[in-house]
Protein backbone atom coordinates (compact mmCIF):
# COMPACT_ATOMS: atom_id res chain seq x y z
CA UNK A 1 0.00 0.00 0.00
CA UNK A 2 2.73 2.49 0.73
CA UNK A 3 4.86 1.68 -2.45
CA UNK A 4 1.36 2.23 -4.71
CA UNK A 5 0.42 5.54 -2.51
CA UNK A 6 3.70 6.83 -3.36
CA UNK A 7 2.91 6.45 -7.12
CA UNK A 8 0.31 9.12 -7.25
CA UNK A 9 -1.90 7.31 -4.57
CA UNK A 10 -2.22 9.79 -2.05
CA UNK A 11 -4.17 13.07 -1.27
CA UNK A 12 -5.36 13.54 -5.22
CA UNK A 13 -8.77 12.31 -7.42
CA UNK A 14 -7.49 8.50 -6.58
CA UNK A 15 -6.12 7.52 -3.58
CA UNK A 16 -5.26 4.40 -0.94
CA UNK A 17 -5.78 4.71 2.79
CA UNK A 18 -2.66 5.03 4.65
CA UNK A 19 -1.41 2.08 6.65
CA UNK A 20 -1.16 3.03 9.89
CA UNK A 21 -0.28 -0.42 11.47
CA UNK A 22 -0.92 -4.10 11.57
CA UNK A 23 -2.67 -6.73 13.85
CA UNK A 24 0.10 -9.95 13.30
CA UNK A 25 -1.86 -12.14 15.73
CA UNK A 26 -5.08 -11.64 13.84
CA UNK A 27 -3.80 -10.78 10.60
CA UNK A 28 -5.54 -7.36 10.63
CA UNK A 29 -4.26 -4.23 8.75
CA UNK A 30 -5.17 -0.66 10.76
CA UNK A 31 -5.82 1.77 7.67
CA UNK A 32 -6.47 5.57 7.84
CA UNK A 33 -10.02 6.38 8.02
CA UNK A 34 -11.57 7.63 4.87
CA UNK A 35 -14.73 10.41 4.53
CA UNK A 36 -17.53 8.86 2.19
CA UNK A 37 -19.74 5.99 1.43
CA UNK A 38 -18.92 2.55 -0.43
CA UNK A 39 -19.21 2.96 -4.08
CA UNK A 40 -22.49 0.40 -3.09
CA UNK A 41 -23.92 3.07 -1.16
CA UNK A 42 -23.93 5.56 -3.70
CA UNK A 43 -24.99 3.94 -6.28
CA UNK A 44 -27.93 2.86 -4.51
CA UNK A 45 -28.61 6.62 -3.19
CA UNK A 46 -27.53 8.59 -6.60
CA UNK A 47 -29.43 9.99 -9.22
CA UNK A 48 -28.53 8.60 -12.82
CA UNK A 49 -25.86 10.73 -13.92
CA UNK A 50 -24.30 10.61 -10.45
CA UNK A 51 -24.54 6.88 -10.31
CA UNK A 52 -22.30 7.13 -13.59
CA UNK A 53 -19.86 9.25 -12.32
CA UNK A 54 -19.02 7.12 -9.67
CA UNK A 55 -18.59 4.08 -11.51
CA UNK A 56 -16.01 5.88 -14.31
CA UNK A 57 -14.15 7.26 -11.30
CA UNK A 58 -13.85 3.01 -9.92
CA UNK A 59 -12.78 2.38 -13.61
CA UNK A 60 -10.40 5.19 -14.18
CA UNK A 61 -8.92 4.13 -10.25
CA UNK A 62 -8.26 0.69 -11.11
CA UNK A 63 -7.25 1.79 -14.64
CA UNK A 64 -4.75 4.12 -12.82
CA UNK A 65 -3.00 1.37 -11.02
CA UNK A 66 -2.69 -0.77 -13.94
CA UNK A 67 -0.87 1.72 -16.26
CA UNK A 68 1.81 2.18 -13.33
CA UNK A 69 3.05 -1.62 -14.88
CA UNK A 70 4.35 -2.25 -10.84
CA UNK A 71 5.31 -5.53 -10.09
CA UNK A 72 5.59 -5.02 -6.26
CA UNK A 73 4.50 -9.07 -5.26
CA UNK A 74 6.76 -11.69 -7.20
CA UNK A 75 4.50 -12.79 -10.00
CA UNK A 76 5.16 -16.47 -9.08
CA UNK A 77 2.97 -15.56 -5.63
CA UNK A 78 -0.18 -15.54 -8.06
CA UNK A 79 0.07 -18.83 -9.71
CA UNK A 80 0.59 -20.90 -6.20
CA UNK A 81 -1.71 -19.17 -4.15
CA UNK A 82 -4.21 -18.81 -7.01
CA UNK A 83 -4.48 -22.65 -7.23
CA UNK A 84 -5.05 -22.80 -3.62
CA UNK A 85 -7.97 -20.50 -3.56
CA UNK A 86 -9.47 -22.05 -6.65
CA UNK A 87 -9.57 -25.18 -4.53
CA UNK A 88 -11.09 -23.71 -1.90
CA UNK A 89 -14.00 -23.11 -3.69
CA UNK A 90 -14.34 -26.23 -5.20
CA UNK A 91 -13.72 -27.87 -1.65
CA UNK A 92 -16.88 -26.71 -0.65
CA UNK A 93 -18.68 -28.01 -2.62
CA UNK A 94 -16.87 -31.85 -2.40
CA UNK A 95 -17.85 -31.20 1.66
CA UNK A 96 -21.55 -30.64 0.98
CA UNK A 97 -21.85 -33.15 -1.86
CA UNK A 98 -23.32 -30.77 -3.57
CA UNK A 99 -25.71 -32.09 -6.53
CA UNK A 100 -23.26 -29.14 -9.00
CA UNK A 101 -20.37 -29.93 -7.80
CA UNK A 102 -19.32 -31.04 -11.24
CA UNK A 103 -20.40 -28.01 -12.92
CA UNK A 104 -18.20 -26.54 -10.62
CA UNK A 105 -15.12 -28.61 -11.07
CA UNK A 106 -15.87 -27.75 -15.02
CA UNK A 107 -15.61 -24.01 -14.39
CA UNK A 108 -12.43 -24.32 -11.99
CA UNK A 109 -11.16 -26.74 -14.71
CA UNK A 110 -11.43 -24.00 -17.43
CA UNK A 111 -10.42 -20.85 -15.73
CA UNK A 112 -7.24 -22.82 -14.50
CA UNK A 113 -5.89 -24.08 -17.77
CA UNK A 114 -6.86 -20.61 -19.08
CA UNK A 115 -4.90 -19.07 -16.80
CA UNK A 116 -1.73 -21.50 -16.59
CA UNK A 117 -1.74 -21.19 -20.65
CA UNK A 118 -2.22 -17.36 -21.27
CA UNK A 119 0.11 -15.75 -18.01
CA UNK A 120 2.52 -19.29 -16.56
CA UNK A 121 5.27 -18.35 -18.70
CA UNK A 122 4.55 -14.94 -19.96
CA UNK A 123 4.88 -12.93 -16.08
CA UNK A 124 5.60 -9.68 -18.23
CA UNK A 125 1.63 -9.40 -18.86
CA UNK A 126 1.24 -9.06 -14.86
CA UNK A 127 0.65 -5.64 -13.15
CA UNK A 128 0.09 -5.40 -9.52
CA UNK A 129 -3.35 -5.29 -8.65
CA UNK A 130 -6.28 -4.85 -6.32
CA UNK A 131 -7.51 -8.33 -5.96
CA UNK A 132 -11.08 -7.93 -4.59
CA UNK A 133 -12.03 -4.84 -6.34
CA UNK A 134 -15.74 -4.59 -5.66
CA UNK A 135 -18.07 -1.57 -5.11
CA UNK A 136 -18.15 -2.59 -1.21
CA UNK A 137 -13.79 -2.50 -1.42
CA UNK A 138 -14.44 1.05 -2.98
CA UNK A 139 -15.11 4.72 -1.19
CA UNK A 140 -16.45 7.70 -2.47
CA UNK A 141 -15.58 10.59 -0.60
CA UNK A 142 -15.66 14.64 -1.15
CA UNK A 143 -13.25 16.92 0.20
CA UNK A 144 -15.31 20.08 0.52
CA UNK A 145 -19.16 21.11 -0.55
CA UNK A 146 -17.23 21.77 -4.32
CA UNK A 147 -18.33 18.58 -6.83
CA UNK A 148 -15.06 19.10 -7.93
CA UNK A 149 -13.53 17.82 -4.53
CA UNK A 150 -14.63 14.47 -5.44
CA UNK A 151 -12.49 11.49 -4.94
CA UNK A 152 -12.35 7.74 -5.12
CA UNK A 153 -10.22 5.52 -2.87
CA UNK A 154 -10.00 1.40 -2.78
CA UNK A 155 -9.98 -0.44 0.49
CA UNK A 156 -8.55 -4.10 1.52
CA UNK A 157 -5.36 -4.77 -0.08
CA UNK A 158 -5.31 -8.46 1.51
CA UNK A 159 -5.70 -9.87 -1.89
CA UNK A 160 -3.14 -8.03 -3.63
CA UNK A 161 -0.78 -9.75 -6.11
CA UNK A 162 0.66 -8.93 -9.49
CA UNK A 163 -2.04 -10.61 -12.12
CA UNK A 164 -3.52 -10.08 -15.35
CA UNK A 165 -5.40 -6.87 -15.36
CA UNK A 166 -8.33 -8.58 -16.57
CA UNK A 167 -8.30 -9.88 -13.22
CA UNK A 168 -10.16 -7.04 -10.98
CA UNK A 169 -11.84 -6.03 -14.31
CA UNK A 170 -14.13 -9.21 -14.15
CA UNK A 171 -14.10 -9.22 -10.36
CA UNK A 172 -15.63 -5.92 -10.29
CA UNK A 173 -17.80 -6.79 -13.15
CA UNK A 174 -19.15 -10.10 -11.33
CA UNK A 175 -19.68 -8.46 -7.96
CA UNK A 176 -21.44 -5.40 -9.21
CA UNK A 177 -23.89 -7.54 -10.85
CA UNK A 178 -24.01 -10.62 -7.97
CA UNK A 179 -24.21 -7.53 -5.40
CA UNK A 180 -27.10 -5.18 -6.96
CA UNK A 181 -29.07 -8.36 -8.42
CA UNK A 182 -32.84 -8.09 -7.83
CA UNK A 183 -32.28 -4.16 -7.25
CA UNK A 184 -33.65 -3.19 -10.85
CA UNK A 185 -33.87 0.33 -9.38
CA UNK A 186 -30.19 0.46 -9.84
CA UNK A 187 -29.90 -1.59 -13.02
CA UNK A 188 -32.52 1.32 -14.15
CA UNK A 189 -30.47 3.96 -13.33
CA UNK A 190 -26.52 2.55 -14.60
CA UNK A 191 -25.02 -0.40 -16.11
CA UNK A 192 -21.79 -2.26 -15.17
CA UNK A 193 -21.16 -1.67 -19.09
CA UNK A 194 -19.97 2.12 -17.85
CA UNK A 195 -17.32 0.76 -15.59
CA UNK A 196 -16.36 -1.29 -18.48
CA UNK A 197 -16.17 1.13 -21.37
CA UNK A 198 -14.61 3.71 -19.23
CA UNK A 199 -11.77 1.25 -17.91
CA UNK A 200 -11.26 0.51 -22.09
CA UNK A 201 -10.60 4.05 -22.71
CA UNK A 202 -8.34 4.74 -20.14
CA UNK A 203 -6.12 1.58 -19.56
CA UNK A 204 -3.15 1.40 -21.64
CA UNK A 205 -1.03 -1.38 -23.02
CA UNK A 206 -4.22 -4.46 -23.42
CA UNK A 207 -3.84 -7.21 -25.39
CA UNK A 208 -6.23 -8.12 -28.34
CA UNK A 209 -8.03 -10.51 -26.04
CA UNK A 210 -8.47 -9.13 -23.10
CA UNK A 211 -12.26 -8.81 -23.00
CA UNK A 212 -12.15 -12.87 -23.75
CA UNK A 213 -9.65 -12.64 -20.43
CA UNK A 214 -12.63 -10.87 -18.57
CA UNK A 215 -14.84 -13.53 -19.16
CA UNK A 216 -12.78 -15.71 -17.70
CA UNK A 217 -12.20 -13.49 -14.46
CA UNK A 218 -16.01 -13.11 -14.71
CA UNK A 219 -16.31 -17.06 -14.69
CA UNK A 220 -13.78 -17.35 -11.24
CA UNK A 221 -15.13 -14.74 -9.52
CA UNK A 222 -18.61 -16.60 -9.71
CA UNK A 223 -17.29 -19.42 -8.28
CA UNK A 224 -15.85 -17.42 -5.86
CA UNK A 225 -19.29 -15.61 -4.90
CA UNK A 226 -20.76 -19.74 -4.99
CA UNK A 227 -18.32 -20.41 -2.61
CA UNK A 228 -19.48 -17.81 -0.38
CA UNK A 229 -23.31 -18.98 -0.68
CA UNK A 230 -22.31 -22.22 0.06
CA UNK A 231 -20.85 -21.22 3.75
CA UNK A 232 -23.81 -19.12 3.83
CA UNK A 233 -25.95 -22.39 4.00
CA UNK A 234 -27.03 -21.53 0.77
CA UNK A 235 -26.11 -23.59 -1.42
CA UNK A 236 -29.80 -24.62 -2.79
CA UNK A 237 -30.62 -21.11 -3.42
CA UNK A 238 -32.05 -19.81 -6.74
CA UNK A 239 -28.88 -17.77 -6.83
CA UNK A 240 -26.27 -20.17 -6.32
CA UNK A 241 -27.97 -21.68 -9.62
CA UNK A 242 -27.51 -18.53 -11.47
CA UNK A 243 -23.96 -17.46 -10.68
CA UNK A 244 -23.08 -21.17 -11.66
CA UNK A 245 -25.13 -20.87 -15.21
CA UNK A 246 -23.35 -17.56 -15.86
CA UNK A 247 -20.07 -18.43 -14.85
CA UNK A 248 -20.87 -21.49 -17.83
CA UNK A 249 -22.03 -18.39 -20.80
CA UNK A 250 -19.05 -16.43 -19.85
CA UNK A 251 -16.38 -19.58 -20.75
CA UNK A 252 -18.46 -20.35 -23.52
CA UNK A 253 -18.16 -16.92 -24.84
CA UNK A 254 -14.42 -17.31 -24.38
CA UNK A 255 -14.15 -20.39 -26.67
CA UNK A 256 -16.67 -18.89 -29.46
Amino acid sequence: MDEIRGHGFENERFRIPKPLGKDQKSLTMIEQGIKGKTLFDKIVEAKRGEAREYLEMAAQWLARLHNLRLQIVPPEEFFSDERRRLELYLSAFYRTGHRHTRKAQEIMDGVSEFETSSYFKHPEKLVQGHGDFHPKNIFIGQDSDEPSSRFVAAIDFGSSYTLPPAFDVGTFLAQFRNQFYGMQEVHNKVSETVFLQKYLNEAKQLGDDFLRQVEIFRARTSLSIAYYLIKLKLGESENLWRVLVEAEHHLARVAM
